[in-house]
């Protein structure tokens, strides 16, 4: 089992909120993280309903599924290669773009177009999926920026 050295013993509630006031971008990312948080909740939900009422058949959210596993699986590799090469803030705007471009898809597709939806939806579910992994990438340098503490970790209430 990894043993990762920490600062702090245990953080409190206090630290913790005492860094999100002290560290405008950790606070912005906490923001960030909430909304997509609530977006990617909102979005699974829609889709099974999409593809139930809309598209006429449930088993296509199956095959978006696992469509979109394979494909994050395979990108997931290649990811670290992508950040030393275009950058962490080009990537999260190339997979945000990806994630529209999927968007557009399943909006423009007929009702009866069952297999173009499953290609949309798999699209918006890749680049969701990369864009929280980029988000919590960009996200533990600053849990240390302005109060040289980590804080990273579940805070004792």
């Amino acid at each position: 089992k990894e043993q990762v050295q920490r600062d702090v013993a245990q953080v409190s509630l206090k630290q913790s909120i005492s860094t999100l006031k002290g560290n405008v971008p950790l606070l912005m990312l906490c923001i960030s993280s909430l909304v997509l948080l609530a977006g990617s909740m909102t979005l699974s939900t829609v889709q099974l309903y999409y593809f139930r009422d809309v598209m006429g058949n449930v088993g296509l959210y199956a095959a978006a599924s696992g469509i979109q596993l394979l494909l994050a699986l395979v990108l997931s590799a290649l990811m670290p290669r992508l950040v030393r090469r275009i950058g962490k803030r080009s990537v999260y705007m190339v997979f945000g773009g990806v994630m529209m471009l999927g968007g557009l898809v399943v909006l423009l597709a007929p009702a009866g177009a069952g297999m173009l939806a499953v290609v949309g939806v798999s699209v918006v579910n890749l680049g969701q999926f990369h864009l929280f992994s980029i988000h919590r990438a960009h996200c533990h340098p600053h849990s240390k920026l302005r109060t040289q503490s980590q804080t990273d970790q579940r805070p004792r209430f």
